[in-house]
């Protein structure tokens, strides 16, 4: 069996640095090679070699300058010739990028190649490969939000539509009933070792001791975390000394993304943000200075994998206050270091918190109840330890690599 897996064009796949969907691709890519002939497409640049073999994966490397070059002139075609207001929708985003992908995997003969994402590629690879057929991974909900018609006639040549979480695959299920035997669900994986790593510190360099609240991703409107500094305002009247760290990038995604296109009243509304001439990252700042929280709260940034473990297990737990969520990654990075996690009752992050069991769910867009959470956990040692004993335990037998590589290979063999 031959497999492809073709990157976002944005996707940075080998370490270090990698994004998230990046990361996905990295560590399937490498399980999958044990049982088939896996090549993996991601973008490159003219200091680049054009294929590199990598722990048995073929990965080959497309140059994105002349897409970057035609940008402002596709942009403009784009608003004429396709039904859509989003240039990221249309068939001429990024074409190059496809359109050699597309090319080379006729040279290939890949028995399946699988998409993320991009439904408007499909029609690109079908054109020049006719018999291969085509798994399309959502971990967005694009497909539920853009031009019906369109995704429609998009859907209709592709094999298989895999959702990241339930709540995804639902919704595209609901919306195309006509698919809907196509659609499956194959959640992320994650690294389960991460829990033999040695980073248990009671004290860093400073000689103070580690945040007791951890939020990892990206430092955007959509994922809450204004909501989570206002928590810590009320979590510090019963706690004054709790301390949160805010790790990742500051990567505000554009409005058009999520919030543009969402219909959720409290995804929307942080349209605000947007409106405002300074960054989402430097409005939080500011936020922490107006409620005087400055040695309560730390940006750390984007850390080095090793430093970012050390703080999943440092950490009494890890909270993701977002507004919307396809799965949830770094929860499941903090359950397999076994920390109990306190999420929001937001789209994927149901399918892998269990309320009370490995963490608590809470209602999105307000900080009182997600404060009483924290405090129920903070108040009680013994909960957290055996809330994290049994995160860990949901980590291993639903979210390992393994499994997902696993879930892939019998998605390939039905479609094949």
């Amino acid at each position: 069996m031959r497999i492809a897996l073709v990157a976002q064009p944005f996707d940075k796949v080998l370490p270090p640095g990698q994004n998230s969907i990046g990361i996905i691709i990295y560590e399937t890519a490498i399980r999958l090679s044990q049982n088939c002939h896996t090549t993996v497409y991601s973008k490159g640049n003219e200091y680049t070699k054009t294929q590199r073999v990598i722990q048995g994966v073929n990965y080959r490397f497309i140059p994105l300058a002349s897409d970057a070059f035609l940008f402002p002139l596709l942009s403009r075609i784009s608003k004429h010739l396709f039904p859509t207001d989003h240039f990221f929708s249309s068939s001429l985003y990024y074409f190059l990028y496809i359109l050699q992908v597309a090319l080379d995997l006729r040279l290939r003969q890949c028995d399946i190649v699988h998409l993320f994402n991009f439904s408007q590629y499909v029609s690109i690879i079908k054109f020049f490969n006719p018999t291969i057929k085509v798994l399309l991974e959502m971990q967005c909900e694009w497909l539920t939000q853009l031009d019906k018609p369109l995704i429609e006639n998009r859907l209709s040549r592709v094999d298989l539509i895999s959702g990241v979480s339930n709540h995804i695959t639902n919704k595209i299920q609901a919306r195309f009933p006509q698919y809907s035997s196509r659609c499956q669900t194959v959640f992320n994986g994650v690294d389960v070792d991460i829990a033999k790593y040695d980073y248990r510190i009671a004290k860093n360099e400073t000689g103070t001791k580690p945040p007791d609240l951890l939020f990892v991703g990206r430092v955007s409107p959509e994922k809450g975390v204004h909501i989570l500094i206002e928590a810590v305002q009320i979590v510090r009247r019963s706690f004054p000394k709790v301390r949160l760290a805010i790790i990742g990038a500051k990567g505000q995604l554009p409005f058009e993304y999520i919030v543009g296109l969402s219909d959720e009243d409290v995804v929307s509304e942080l349209s605000f943000f947007y409106r405002q001439n300074s960054s989402y990252y430097d409005q939080l700042v500011a936020q922490v200075r107006q409620l005087k929280l400055e040695t309560a709260i730390s940006f750390l940034g984007k850390l080095p994998r090793k430093d970012l473990v050390r703080h999943y297990h440092a950490a009494k737990m890890l909270i993701n206050p977002s507004l919307s969520e396809s799965f949830g990654m770094t929860l499941v990075e903090a359950m397999a270091a076994s920390t109990p996690v306190i999420a929001t009752r937001i789209g994927g992050m149901t399918d892998i918190v269990v309320d009370g069991e490995t963490g608590y769910l809470t209602d999105p867009g307000d900080a009182s109840p997600l404060a009483e959470a924290i405090i129920h956990l903070l108040s009680h040692a013994e909960l957290r330890t055996s809330m994290g004993k049994a995160a860990r335990q949901r980590a291993i037998e639903t979210f390992s690599w393994e499994q997902r590589a696993e879930d892939l290979l019998s998605r390939y063999r039905t479609i094949l």
